[in-house]
């Protein structure tokens, strides 16, 4: 569950990104979140949607493409209790 203070700070960058989702992911209560794998040591989040029509916040990046929602990325970073892989959800410090 958010607290606070992360409410307050997603209401922040959320003014900053034009979502093509209409932040579900903050709207599910995080339930509903794009497919990632964030990497902690360089700060990125791999994008891993297979969508039909690809996310125009996910953008090509030598050999995957990746996320730049400052609004996915303070969830992975800070509220995200799964890591998503190719075959489902791991739980974070699991493999």
């Amino acid at each position: 569950m958010m607290d606070l203070q992360d409410r307050q700070k997603l209401d922040e960058l959320r003014a900053h990104v034009a979502c093509p989702k209409s932040f579900i992911c903050i709207h599910s209560a995080l339930a509903d979140l794009c497919r990632g794998e964030y990497q902690r040591d360089a700060d990125v989040l791999v994008c891993l949607e297979t969508g039909a029509v690809p996310c125009p916040l996910a953008k090509p990046s030598e050999e995957a493409l990746v996320c730049t929602c400052c609004v996915r990325k303070f969830i992975a970073r800070n509220l995200d209790k799964w890591s998503a892989d190719a075959t489902g959800l791991l739980r974070q410090g699991q493999a």
